[in-house]
């Protein structure tokens, strides 16, 4: 249980205008390493998640290539200070060796580190190009996690002969359908467990990136409040996607929570009572809400409530409720086995700013510790 405290200064957003951007599953052997892989496990991907599983059967791993096509649309686009936007890409570390794990027979979990890959998600160095666009001012690397998935329980399901589980690793991708709640900090792990797997995280994070993240999201918004506080011992400053946080509640921390709320003050382990720069004063942690989406998945603007259209409409309406707006926008749209999908995803994104752009020319592209700077201290380098 952890109080929240309002934050210090309310910037007027209505006024700064201010654009973030968070996207997340960078650097994530998911879902399928190339078309014969997709083949292969689209029964299973459809059985599990239905027609949903179809689209996010294609999703694949980035290559530079894929890069620097969104890189382009990026740089085509500056704000009044001439500022392109950046895409604080959230990154998992590692993913299953599976040639070692399969030689152990299921019983020890083995991972690589990005950028090193199994044979069939080779891409070139994805990383290389990552430094690139942090140079080239489109590309902030955040955390997301070390595997994104719970790699105890897979094991498990490996070694008990789970079909689905079996024939996705002969595939080399962990999605098989069963683990869908199965994410990498929930419920089951206690505060040891959870700081072994983030300090490991966010280690390979600064020997991969030379640097230590300010901000994280954690994979499938599932995480505890011990997850917070490994988080915040190992230097993450703020939360990403509070308001979609998944938590199950102690008993006591419902009581201890009713006992705040009375006090007046707001807890940590309420999504729905955590605001936009909401601050944990004994974490020393933020939280930043998501309030906008753009994640057209190949549909045409027209087709979809999260295209262009849809994404603008969300971001005035960030901007009326005097908050920043936060948009997130997954891999997906810019990594995937069909290219016409890629294709209408970025003229969207090309168009979506270009918008901006055009109706709101004081518009600025920020960064989550901004917009923490601009809640602490009522300014920032603007």
């Amino acid at each position: 249980m952890r109080k929240v405290i309002s934050p210090k200064h309310r910037p007027d957003w209505r006024k700064i205008k201010a654009i973030v951007f968070q996207s997340d599953d960078w650097g994530f052997y998911g879902w399928s390493p190339d078309q014969e892989a997709y083949q292969q496990l689209k029964d299973i991907y459809y059985k599990a998640y239905r027609e949903k599983g179809l689209e996010l059967g294609k999703s694949t791993l980035e290559a530079p290539e894929d890069m620097e096509r969104l890189f382009q649309v990026l740089e085509r686009h500056r704000d009044n200070r001439g500022r392109h936007p950046i895409f604080q890409a959230a990154y998992i570390m590692a993913n299953p060796d599976y040639e070692k794990i399969k030689k152990g027979r299921f019983k020890e979990y083995h991972d690589m580190v990005i950028p090193q890959v199994p044979d069939r998600w080779k891409r070139g160095d994805f990383i290389a190009k990552a430094r690139e666009g942090i140079k080239r001012g489109v590309w902030l690397p955040v955390y997301h996690g070390n595997s994104h998935f719970n790699v105890l329980k897979w094991l498990e399901g490996l070694a008990k002969e789970d079909h689905w589980g079996l024939e996705a690793f002969s595939c080399q991708t962990s999605i098989n359908g069963s683990l869908d709640d199965d994410f990498e900090y929930g419920q089951g792990l206690n505060f040891q467990s959870q700081e072994e797997i983030i300090s490991k995280g966010l280690k390979r994070f600064s020997q991969v990136f030379g640097y230590c993240p300010q901000s994280a999201v954690l994979p499938g918004y599932v995480w505890q409040m011990n997850t917070e506080k490994a988080l915040a011992k190992n230097g993450i400053k703020v939360i990403q996607g509070k308001n979609y946080q998944v938590i199950n509640r102690r008993i006591t921390d419902k009581i201890i929570g009713k006992g705040l709320n009375l006090l007046g003050y707001k807890s940590s382990d309420k999504s729905w009572q955590i605001g936009m720069g909401d601050y944990n004063p004994k974490l020393k942690l933020f939280y930043l809400n998501r309030n906008v989406y753009f994640e057209p998945w190949g549909k045409r603007d027209s087709e979809t409530l999260h295209g262009t259209s849809g994404a603008y409409s969300q971001i005035i309406s960030a901007w009326d409720r005097n908050e920043p707006a936060v948009i997130v926008t997954h891999r997906i749209n810019y990594v995937y086995l069909y290219q016409p999908f890629l294709e209408e995803n970025l003229a969207q994104l090309d168009q979506l700013l270009d918008k901006i752009q055009k109706n709101h020319p004081e518009a600025v592209y920020l960064t989550d510790y901004e917009v923490v700077q601009l809640y602490t201290t009522g300014s920032c380098d603007l």
